[in-house]
């Protein structure tokens, strides 16, 4: 029968051996990010600043790489990778598919051409996604969708083609989505403001958009729509004026047409509306130029009709800018303008 003191040494023994376990175990969980960042850095061919010169193979001390930040949990993983402006050249490898703990990535203006990895859907904490100013080209990968996480995703100012995946516009994550100025067309998915919950920000001014702009359902947190210098077409949807979150609405330079819906009135907070370089017809609703929260009104170049109020001056009176040129609109101009000391 064993002594107290063997059975001792045998439960150190194995103390001892899960404790190394775990160290070997956790050690290899950093040993991947590093190798993740290295095989980052393999893909970039120009590095004008020498960001990253401190990410050497011979380092073990990733953490302290320029541009890498780490949880503070044991054992340390990488949480945000934020090169911004390094002017880096190159691709962006799919290695970093195995940044696990990844939160943030921000590699907006660099110099990477090719296509998103598909490999960044897949990250499970990815909450910020910059990769705006890159030159980065092909389609947004169907993906970026399927993350519970992602909130905030900013890819303008790319060479993007494609459209928008239908995954990620009904991402239930999603607050920020930013896809301004590249090259992508077809019709914005009609899942894109349908049953929304965070969404805040919508920017797809400057790409190739066609069709209809969607219906707007149960959207509560929407404040900036921009969807200037599209090929949308059809009437305006009433439904946005439902969205009474919003403060920032621009149509302009599209081929809409219709009348103005007068639900836009409804929206008490709204500061900025843009509606011209459109095809829109009739009279500007009398309600909406009763709406004292305006600061910026135009409605420029249309087919529109009618006379402006001649009280326009005292019930917009807060406006900075007003455009209504290039109109067919009749009548004496308001002398009640003199009014609009902002203007």
């Amino acid at each position: 029968m064993p002594s107290l003191l063997s059975l001792l040494c045998i439960l150190l023994s194995l103390f001892s051996f899960d404790t190394s376990a775990l160290a070997a175990s956790q050690a290899n969980m950093s040993e991947i990010d590093r190798q993740a960042l290295l095989c980052f850095k393999s893909g970039i061919s120009f590095d004008p600043f020498g960001i990253l010169h401190s990410w050497s193979n011979g380092s073990l001390n990733f953490c302290s790489w320029k541009g890498v930040t780490c949880g503070k949990k044991i054992p340390p993983r990488v949480v945000s990778l934020d090169l911004t402006s390094a002017r880096l050249g190159g691709r962006l490898s799919g290695c970093v598919g195995n940044l696990t703990f990844l939160s943030l990535m921000n590699l907006a203006d660099n110099y990477l051409p090719g296509t998103i990895p598909g490999e960044l859907g897949k990250l499970p904490n990815l909450h910020t996604l910059n990769l705006a100013g890159s030159n980065l080209e092909g389609n947004i990968p169907e993906s970026l969708g399927t993350s519970n996480s992602l909130s905030y995703v900013n890819l303008a100012n790319n060479s993007l083609t494609g459209g928008i995946p239908v995954s990620l516009a009904n991402s239930v994550s999603l607050s920020t989505l930013i896809l301004s100025r590249n090259n992508l067309s077809g019709e914005i998915p009609s899942v894109l403001f349908d049953n929304s919950s965070k969404l805040t920000v919508v920017d797809l001014q400057k790409n190739s958009f066609t069709g209809p702009i969607p219906h707007f359902h149960t959207v509560t947190t929407l404040k900036f729509l921009c969807l200037t210098e599209n090929f949308l077409s059809r009437s305006i949807p009433p439904s946005l004026g439902n969205v009474s979150s919003l403060s920032s609405i621009f149509l302009g330079q599209n081929r809409l047409s219709g009348l103005i819906p007068e639900t836009l009135s409804h929206i008490t907070k709204l500061l900025e509306l843009d509606l011209s370089f459109n095809s829109l017809s009739g009279s500007v609703p009398s309600s909406i130029y009763n709406m004292t929260s305006l600061r910026y009104f135009s409605v420029g170049s249309n087919t529109l009709v009618g006379q402006i109020p001649s009280h326009i001056g005292y019930s917009l009176s807060n406006l900075q800018l007003l455009i209504l040129g290039s109109n067919r609109l009749k009548g004496l101009i308001p002398a009640s303008l003199a009014n609009m000391l902002n203007l």
